[in-house]
């Protein structure tokens, strides 16, 4: 059942966790509130400042907006505060498509018409009571639930969810919950997202389990929700409850009979979250979640101190900083900014930048000297650290351990590296040389670098692996929490994984064998839009390959030069990717464009693709170079430069060879 105010905002209520759908239901109650005659009870800080509960909600929560906060509470927090609207997407719509389907399949939709807030909890507790019916009539499945109360009673704060879906097992008599989630990408959600939505799902069991044991009472409903429980329902309200045998005339009433039922019900047994994929509708996988009542009730009366206006909004921590990257308000956040400066603050304290730094004074001095620069001409040029490089410094370093100690204590300078500082500094060499070797293969300009990310990202993680048996320290785990908190967002990405895929250098090696299966499930539905081409074939064998060095960071992948089984993940596939799964990989020091420009007519529609993907730059690296070139060109004396002539200059700057 579904509500309108008036004739205008009609609502389903098929899915409040949806933001449109949830910011919808809140306009709807607004505008009833706004003509109700009931008087408002801000309730303040200390401060005298209303508290974000009554400036942002209507006094009371959703389970969305605190199983949201887990994710980003500052983000949250802009949304509200931030001038704007949120803008419907084709994602969400079809999400939203999803979860009405579902609910059509169970049962129908009945508008109804509203005039007050009576009415519009009249038409919740209703559809609770369906629910409810339907299970002791024996029907298993019931969707779209309603559950509302007052989660623990340490706060006496009123949240409202929708469950999506409970399954009840008569033989057994339980109650199962399942959550629907959609996605846009086959690849399975990061542990972030399952914590989110493991935290929506107890929430749920304990208003729904709160319920069933009587523990919530009318006077807490009419006190949070500003209600008149004598008061009469609309005439619609009542034909509805009527038409159903219900001879209640207000939410007294109903209520006393609703609670009654509800208590002859269990309370829910298992929490399941499945994932479903959005283009096909196909379910990707199923979690089932372990109630963990500590758990939920630290993490809730934590997030109520945010409602309450006890304290300030709190954003993510370092080691979740990518999240920033998916958030339209990361230019602005205040948060981000702290958070960098906290970091660069307690970095400057560490043992390892104190070393860079006698390095860089070292530098100096050596530079400044003759005497200095005499001793050390047998040996290769110091290099000096740079501000837009990270690596700069690496390899400033290497340099300078490069240089024999007895060599360096020739050297007249104040500050000097012990050996031990050596040592540290050797290990920190080892430590950072994959990252390195990983930064300058992404930034490649004249390279194909859009199959890189997922490979190198694996890579790192498997180089860390190796070097943590020699150097088991803090460090080590950081920088592995750090590529898998970062970086492994990446190998969800469908463009990357096409790119890495359409790389005749990769193709499935870098996968696991469950995963091949979901990578070409990926490419045959973007082939499947590539149009056919009628081109005869042509016949070009890929050049033999070579066994990847144990050092590199593509050393995880089985050997290139192993034949590939047609099919290897035993699902249907088209005739262009079982020959191109055929093939032997190519070898990595070759060019992956000069593969498909030779095969470019036997594998057509592969190719088409391997164009559209493998062009796309890995990193912005290659402008930046632009940004470097431009500043050479366009000097202080050459400032009255023509715009035309400055872009001719540059495109013969930077496109010179391709004159000769």
């Amino acid at each position: 059942m579904s509500c309108a105010p008036n004739s205008n905002n009609e609502i389903d209520f098929d899915d409040e966790d949806d933001e449109l759908l949830l910011k919808s239901v809140n306009e709807c109650e607004a505008e009833v509130t706004k003509n109700s005659t009931k008087a408002q009870f801000p309730l303040t800080s200390g401060d005298g400042q209303i508290v974000p509960l009554q400036k942002f909600r209507h006094g009371y929560l959703w389970v969305s907006d605190l199983s949201s906060q887990s994710w980003c509470e500052q983000q949250m927090f802009y949304k509200f505060t931030i001038p704007g609207v949120i803008e419907e997407n084709p994602a969400m719509t079809k999400g939203t498509d999803l979860h009405l389907a579902r609910e059509l399949a169970a049962h129908d939709v009945v508008q109804v018409q509203v005039t007050s807030n009576e009415d519009i909890w009249a038409i919740k507790v209703l559809n609770l009571l369906t629910a409810i019916n339907a299970f002791q009539f024996g029907q298993t499945i019931a969707r779209e639930v309603p559950i509302f109360g007052v989660p623990f009673k340490e706060e006496d704060i009123f949240v409202v969810g929708l469950i999506d879906e409970l399954r009840f097992d008569p033989e057994n008599y339980t109650i199962d919950l399942s959550e629907l989630k959609t996605r846009t990408s086959r690849m399975n959600p990061s542990k972030a997202i399952t914590k989110q939505h493991k935290i929506q799902v107890m929430l749920y069991k304990r208003l729904f389990d709160n319920l069933v044991k009587g523990t919530l009472s009318k006077n807490t409903i009419a006190k949070h929700l500003r209600l008149d429980l004598n008061k009469e329902f609309g005439d619609q309200i009542v034909k509805h409850l009527e038409e159903k045998t219900i001879i209640k005339k207000n939410l007294n009433d109903l209520m006393d009979h609703v609670f009654e039922k509800m208590q002859s019900l269990t309370c829910i047994n298992q929490l399941h979250v499945e994932y479903v994929y959005q283009g096909t509708a196909e379910t990707l996988s199923h979690v089932t979640h372990q109630y963990d009542e500590g758990e939920i009730k630290t993490l809730y009366l934590d997030y109520l101190k945010f409602w309450k206006g006890e304290r300030s909004p709190i954003g993510v921590e370092i080691e979740e900083a990518w999240k920033c990257q998916r958030c339209d308000f990361e230019s602005i956040c205040e948060w981000r900014t702290k958070k960098s400066e906290e970091c660069a603050q307690r970095n400057i304290q560490k043992n390892h930048l104190e070393n860079t730094e006698i390095c860089t004074f070292c530098i100096l001095r050596i530079k400044k000297s003759i005497i200095a620069s005499e001793i050390l001409e047998d040996y290769k040029r110091l290099q000096a650290a740079n501000a837009t490089r990270w690596n700069s410094q690496l390899h400033m370093i290497c340099s300078v351990l490069n240089v024999p100690e007895l060599e360096l204590d020739k050297i007249d300078c104040k500050t000097k590296l012990s050996s031990y500082e050596r040592k540290l500094l050797s290990e920190l060499c080892t430590i950072l040389e994959p990252f390195d070797k990983a930064t300058v293969l992404v930034q490649g300009e004249k390279t194909v670098t859009a199959s890189l990310p997922i490979p190198v990202t694996l890579g790192l993680k498997h180089q860390l692996k190796l070097i943590s048996v020699d150097y088991n320290c803090k460090m080590i785990k950081s920088l592995k929490s750090s590529v898998e908190e970062r970086l492994f967002q990446f190998v969800e990405d469908e463009a990357y994984i096409l790119a890495s895929f359409l790389d005749p250098r990769f193709k499935t090696r870098w996968c696991e064998t469950e995963q091949i299966d979901q990578c070409l499930a990926v490419v045959k539905d973007k082939l499947s839009q590539v149009p056919t081409s009628s081109e005869p074939p042509c016949d070009q064998n890929s050049p033999p390959c070579k066994r990847a060095k144990n050092d590199d960071l593509f050393s995880f992948m089985p050997a290139p030069s192993v034949e590939r089984k047609r099919n290897p993940s035993g699902i249907s596939v088209s005739s262009e990717m079982d020959d191109y799964l055929s093939d032997n990989c190519i070898d990595m020091s070759k060019d992956p464009l000069l593969y498909w420009h030779s095969n470019c007519q036997r594998l057509p529609r592969l190719a088409k693709l391997a164009v559209q993907y493998l062009a796309i730059p890995a990193t912005s690296a290659p402008v930046e170079r632009l940004f470097s070139t431009a500043g050479k060109t366009f000097r202080p004396e050459r400032c009255r430069l023509a715009d035309g002539t400055f872009e001719k200059l540059m495109m013969v700057k930077c496109n010179g060879k391709m004159l000769k």
